[in-house]
């Protein structure tokens, strides 16, 4: 409960691997640059309560995803 930040890589971590994981309410850095994860996993993204910085560069979320992103958290690194 008092981890602040947490990295994936690799294609092999997605959107079933993400929702797996309960909300951390310490995190502030969530780094999934290329994993596969997609829009499904926005809302719960969002459910991380501190999450003030996001790295989704190289995964399957789209600008539409990333715009909505953008609206819940405060930095979001995306190539998007």
């Amino acid at each position: 409960s008092r981890l602040d930040h947490l990295r994936f890589r690799g294609r092999g971590f997605g959107d079933t691997s993400l929702s797996r994981l309960h909300p951390l309410p310490s995190l502030v850095l969530l780094d999934l640059r290329g994993t596969s994860v997609t829009d499904a996993s926005i809302e719960h993204i969002a459910t991380f309560p501190r999450l003030k910085l996001l790295d989704i560069e190289k995964t399957d979320v789209t600008a539409d995803g990333v715009k909505r992103l953008k609206s819940k958290i405060g930095k979001v690194y995306s190539d998007n």
